[in-house]
């Protein structure tokens, strides 16, 4: 049957997950990555991000270091913060109606991480922001791949939990409007939403038109900036910027295009600078080329997480 489709040019059909089981197999796909690639200084990297969450107090003492995980210990420690993080949330108002879960890209994300090689591939596809990391996309322009938010303005919507972004849009779709949860003090949308709240989906600034990221908010659109000297929504600039360069403007509190081939100084110089070589002095693990900073030398070093687990 594989070689008549092949033979007849046709596509094979893509692979499915359905929503029912994405909790168990993306528990069990990022189990296998790390009981496979990281060591215990590896899964103390991991979890470092879930260190001190608040929707996890009753897994804290679970967590490494205080407890490195095991092929019986995994699979119940990784569900339990899936379901109270993220995932847990974004399921939720599937169940709900409010959004629509995407069971092809769901496989495809198992798919990139289970077949991801120790080292930098298995770092990034455990930490993918569009897939299973636990911090959503940083890229307002990016999303969760397997979900899809379609509510517009007048729609009732809800907030969800997965960062700042998906707080403010909640479930309406990003590109038209974002979920407004009235707050009376405010007199308008709250820039505090819980997830269990109900609002209803606002039409979202575009464009030159007046925005506010202070309460009552007034969001832009996904892929613009609300420049705060101006008050008005902005576009990002993407243009490559090179050694030397502005990358950051700090009176409005906004990247400047990408450092093609270095890291932006955030915090110090604000212009794009070279990345440093091993051995180099350093405090931030992306101003290294290893994109490892040893904290106790703070010096770059090549990078020791998930590259392995002898046997």
């Amino acid at each position: 049957m594989l070689f008549f489709l092949f033979a007849c040019g046709m596509e094979l059909p893509k692979t499915t997950i359905d929503r029912t089981h994405i909790l168990n197999r993306s528990t069990r796909a990022i189990c296998d990555s790390l009981l496979q690639c990281c060591d215990e200084q590896g899964q103390t990297d991991y979890f470092r991000d879930y260190q001190d969450d608040p929707r996890l107090q009753s897994l804290q003492a679970s967590l490494p270091p205080s407890q490195f995980l095991d092929e019986e210990t995994c699979p119940p420690v990784v569900e339990g913060i899936l379901l109270r993080t993220w995932l847990g949330d974004w399921l939720d108002k599937v169940e709900r109606g409010l959004v629509h879960y995407d069971p092809t890209e769901a496989a495809e994300c198992i798919r990139e991480l289970e077949e991801a090689e120790c080292g930098s591939a298995k770092r990034d596809a455990l930490r993918d922001p569009t897939c299973f990391g636990l911090l959503p996309p940083s890229d307002g322009t990016l999303q969760r791949r397997m979900f899809r938010r379609s509510s517009l303005e007048g729609d009732t919507c809800m907030p969800i939990d997965d960062g700042i972004t998906e707080t403010i849009f909640g479930s309406c779709n990003p590109e038209h409007a974002f979920c407004c949860v009235e707050d009376e003090d405010l007199d308008g949308c709250s820039p505090f939403p819980l997830p269990e709240q109900s609002g209803n989906c606002i039409e979202i600034a575009s464009e030159g038109e007046t925005c506010s990221p202070a309460p009552p908010i007034s969001p832009c659109k996904l892929g613009l900036a609300c420049e705060r000297t101006s008050g008005t929504c902005i576009s990002l600039d993407q243009r490559a910027r090179y050694i030397g360069d502005p990358c950051y403007d700090d009176e409005n509190l906004l990247s400047i295009g990408s450092c093609a081939d270095g890291w932006c100084d955030i915090d110090g110089s604000q212009t794009c600078e070279a990345l440093r070589d091993i051995g180099d002095s350093c405090i931030l693990p992306i101003s290294c080329r290893s994109q490892y900073c040893d904290t106790e030398t703070a010096t770059c070093l090549d990078n020791p997480i998930c590259i392995g687990v002898e046997e």
